[in-house]
């Protein structure tokens, strides 16, 4: 190449190259989101068709003997990210140096050693006879899929649910890109079933089995079943009994045993309408609760023991179990996590369990049977002395009665936590108060409204001494003298939530970190 202020990449050709097109100008990401596609390529490997916040180039005009530039650009991508390549080595060094890891300014401690004791307790609770399946869509609840599926896979599970057809592909593709041995025994089930956009043989690609939740969505995965080598597809088909969310109603199931049955008549073509559904393959059946948590304690008797299921539950119970009759080949499904603990009519042939094993509690969170799984924990950032009357915050909604120290912390709503407006001001007396541990022991209200990338926090309960950029900060994990502490479902209802929706919105600015001591 001729001498330039711009170094340009050698391009290997049988001919002369020509002259190298104009720079694309494009905006380039911060560091924060280049460490975040670094690193998160780096663990993946090769993702040559990706760049770093540049558009590709432009393909080169048609009669040139070379690859357009957008292939000679992947193939340039392709052998930048291979793994024995020497740049993806430093950048794998780099980001693996302490340093870097410690400027996060939040740690979510992933303890996958509760988790499997958790689910070990929710399948002996079951017993021998229930299939304790994996529910691990959003990402395993924000903890990471794979990571727990392969956890899980270690106490015997082998059936998982995931919400999107997407999540179902990243997980087999993620188990056999690492040669998982079990990466295509494990059976996985996606919620969203067949969706109008979603192309059925994709899901016969990668071996992933659809809950059916409309007579449109059995069809189109009945007719793909012709395609198949035995004709039919295995699928799971949901009937709604109450919640009135998903599934098929009354009478669309109505419709579609008779049509399975054949007792539907001939329709217009003079065929018989058990052939609309000849392809389906059905294992499953299942509904899903929508007061599963709403069971009484028996008197007495421990956090961990059998609950009697409220009316709403016995109610699509019994709807459920008229449903069952039609497929007695099938299997049965009616319920998730609060099932586990409820009396064994709930059970069936299969509980499909997410907040079980994460250690959420069943029923009231003073009642957890289950371990905790998670920490998240930031440190002090900047400790301000408010006076008497003034204000913290945007909007200045929490005042200060009387002179007062407080800390801001590097966690807000763009990290996970819920965005509070009402600052623990007085007017919202009746709210249980949200607060964080201080040095594991010392407790600390929020104050003021959560802004994108902090909050601020009351410092009055804690000691001076502590009063320091750098103090550790809990905000879920145990008390470090009672190990009690705060739960996901303590803060959740402090903040007006729950523990699914807080720990599904930690964002990827918090580092994670695991251990597996079962």
């Amino acid at each position: 190449m001729g001498s330039s202020s711009t170094p340009q990449p050698a391009i290997a050709s049988s001919s002369a190259a020509p002259p190298p097109p104009p720079p694309v100008v494009a905006s380039a990401p911060s560091s924060s989101q280049h460490l975040g596609l670094l690193k998160g390529r780096a663990a993946k490997g090769a993702q040559p068709n990706r760049p770093l916040g540049k558009p590709l180039p432009v393909a080169e005009s048609a009669g040139t003997s070379k690859p357009p530039v957008f292939a000679r650009a992947n193939l340039a991508r392709a052998k930048f990210w291979a793994k024995d390549s020497p740049i993806y080595a430093k950048i794998m060094t780099a980001l693996n140096e302490p340093r870097i890891e410690a400027s996060f300014a939040a740690t979510l401690e992933v303890n996958l050693g509760n988790i499997r004791k958790n689910y070990r307790k929710g399948a002996d609770k079951l017993g021998a006879h229930v299939e304790a399946a994996a529910v691990i869509k959003a990402d395993a609840y924000g903890l990471g899929a794979t990571t727990v599926a392969k956890a899980l896979m270690q106490e015997g599970c082998r059936t998982f649910f995931v919400a999107r057809t997407t999540e179902a592909i990243k997980l087999r593709s993620e188990l056999r890109d690492e040669d998982h041995p079990l990466a295509d025994t494990v059976k996985i089930h996606v919620l969203d079933g067949l969706l109008a956009h979603v192309e059925p043989r994709v899901l016969v690609e990668y071996d992933i089995s659809p809950v059916l939740n409309s007579p449109a969505q059995a069809k189109r995965w009945s007719d793909h079943a012709a395609n198949s080598p035995t004709g039919k597809l295995p699928c799971i088909l949901q009937f709604d009994t109450g919640m009135n969310r998903a599934g098929m109603t009354e009478a669309e199931a109505e419709t579609m045993i008779a049509q399975l049955s054949g007792t539907a008549g001939p329709d217009a073509a003079g065929s018989l309408e058990q052939e609309r559904y000849a392809g389906l393959e059905v294992t499953h059946i299942m509904t899903h609760l929508a007061k599963a948590g709403e069971a009484a304690p028996r008197p007495g008797e421990g956090n961990d023991a059998t609950r009697q299921a409220g009316e709403t539950s016995q109610a699509q119970l019994a709807r459920f179990e008229t449903l069952c009759q039609h497929f007695p080949q099938a299997k049965h499904s009616i319920g998730a996590s609060s099932t586990v603990f409820l009396e064994p009519a709930f059970h069936k042939d299969m509980v499909r369990m997410g907040g079980t094993f994460h250690g959420q509690a069943p029923f009231e969170a003073d009642t957890n049977p289950l371990l905790p799984t998670i920490t998240l924990v930031t440190s002090l950032s900047k400790i301000h002395q408010l006076k008497a009357g003034e204000g913290t915050g945007y909007g200045l909604r929490f005042t200060a009665h009387q002179d007062m120290p407080v800390a801001t912390i590097p966690l807000g709503y763009a990290d996970g936590l819920p965005r509070r407006a009402h600052g623990n001001a007085p007017a919202d007396a009746g709210q249980p108060e949200a607060f964080v541990l201080v040095e594991g022991r010392y407790r600390a209200p929020f104050v003021g409204a959560t802004s994108m990338d902090m909050s601020t926090i009351d410092l009055s309960a804690v000691p001076k001494a502590f009063h320091h950029e750098g103090a550790r900060v809990t905000v879920i994990g145990p008390h470090e003298a009672s190990g009690q502490g705060i739960t996901p479902d303590h803060f959740g209802d402090s903040e007006g939530t729950n523990a699914s929706e807080l720990q599904t919105k930690i964002t990827s600015r918090v580092r994670k970190t695991y251990t597996d001591q079962a």
